[in-house]
């Protein structure tokens, strides 16, 4: 009796050309698993969040107790001021309503998939035309990152970042006063 060789041969090749298609498939889904996905949160399009317009528009959502804010320019300087709204009713203490805490001068940067609230030097700068003596004095003197906010959405420029654990902290240093 003859074996059919080609027809052996055949098979082996379609079971071997078959598992190659196979890896193929499983590497373009490795591949593409691995690339990085873009945000689609899409903080602004859940319902029940209310806009509030000012030199930075903040969105409220009730429903999770957060607030939004719309960064719309990096790097452009503004004063943060931090205050009192409600004093203790004591004197004695030192933490009076109204009473103003530290007044910075600070801009959001973007840094991967954070933006960072900076605060620049300004006891030290270059007054100057010379750009070579602006950078060294820039880079003598470090900057402060005040805090740092996951972007939760990008869309026209246009930046969307969780504000609230930035307003629960203690920016004004109540606890530190009340210790002491």
């Amino acid at each position: 009796m003859k074996l059919p060789i080609n027809g052996i041969k055949n098979q082996y090749f379609n079971i071997f050309e078959r598992n190659i298609l196979i890896m193929k498939k499983f590497l373009l889904i490795v591949a593409l698993l691995s690339l990085p996905f873009p945000n689609f949160s899409q903080v602004l399009n859940k319902s029940g969040l209310e806009k509030f317009n000012g030199y930075f528009d903040f969105y409220y959502d009730q429903k999770e107790d957060k607030i939004y804010l719309e960064v719309k320019e990096l790097n452009a300087d503004f004063l943060y001021v931090n205050s009192l709204a409600r004093g203790l009713g004591s004197n004695d203490i030192g933490l009076d309503r109204g009473q103003l805490g530290q007044e910075r001068i600070v801009k959001f940067k973007r840094a991967g998939n954070k933006l960072l609230l900076v605060q620049p030097n300004q006891n030290y700068r270059a007054v100057t035309d010379n750009t070579m003596e602006r950078r060294s004095v820039e880079e003598a003197f470090a900057q402060s990152v005040l805090f740092g906010f996951k972007i939760e959405e990008e869309k026209d420029g246009n930046f969307i970042i969780d504000f609230t654990p930035f307003l629960l902290q203690d920016s004004h240093g109540v606890a530190d006063t009340l210790k002491n």
